[in-house]
């Protein structure tokens, strides 16, 4: 795992939901499959970033 995703999962550890947790234990417990869910963790923040990046931006235009 990156430093970045790790300092990210850190950050948003708080803020986990049943919206992320339980469809992590879900796909781990259909599969066995430690690798999907950790790639699906992975995808969920990344999603998020890019979520976050783009509002940012979008408030900044509103600014101008």
């Amino acid at each position: 795992m990156s430093t970045f995703y790790y300092f990210y999962l850190l950050k948003m550890e708080k803020e986990w939901s049943l919206n992320f947790a339980f469809p992590l234990l879900s796909l781990l417990k259909a599969t066995g499959n430690e690798t999907a869910a950790y790639n699906r963790a992975v995808e969920i923040c990344r999603l998020q970033i890019y979520f976050n990046f783009f509002h940012l931006i979008n408030s900044t235009n509103k600014k101008d």
